[in-house]
């Protein structure tokens, strides 16, 4: 005698139909689809959308970083002078390129790599009066501030800078 297999003869039949059926429809259609020529939206490439919120995302900027010093004073400025700065513009800019001075204390300065900038940011008021006071110009004695402000450099760079506060 034969043995069932679980299923009826028909039953088979009309499940193979119906796989059949299925694979041939959604096959078809994915045959279909890789057979048919890419339609004219498909084709086109898709741009993404740029921001709005910002003008500049296309824009370059520069992005090399210059080394300087943005504001220095030399001995003509009346702060700097009276603290026995006696470096001038020149001086100044002979260090910018890394050369080396002397300060008027002795003591030897160089950086350790020359800047590509300097902004030297002498005071208008006063200028060249540290070097008036230093010399000891005969004019500038003869006015009691001036004369008080020599007396103040000649104790010390620090005492001397106490007469910044004090000028008229």
């Amino acid at each position: 005698m034969k043995q069932s297999t679980g299923l009826p003869h028909a039953a088979r039949a009309g499940l193979a139909a119906i796989i059949l059926a299925l694979m041939t429809g959604v096959f078809g259609h994915i045959a279909a689809a890789q057979d048919a020529p890419p339609s004219e939206a498909a084709r086109k490439p898709i741009e993404p959308k740029k921001p709005d919120y910002s003008p500049y995302p296309d824009q370059h900027f520069p992005d090399r970083v210059l080394w300087g010093v943005a504001h220095v004073h030399t001995g003509s400025s009346f702060n700097a002078g009276m603290f026995g700065i006696t470096l001038t513009p020149d001086d100044l800019f002979k260090v910018a390129r890394g050369g080396e001075v002397v300060m008027d204390n002795g003591q030897r300065i160089k950086e350790d790599r020359p800047l590509d900038w300097v902004s030297i940011t002498d005071h208008a008021e006063y200028m060249g009066i540290a070097d008036e006071i230093r010399a000891g110009s005969p004019d500038l004695l003869a006015n009691p501030q001036g004369k008080r402000w020599y007396e103040m450099s000649k104790t010390s760079p620090q005492e001397g800078v106490k007469g910044c506060g004090n000028h008229p």
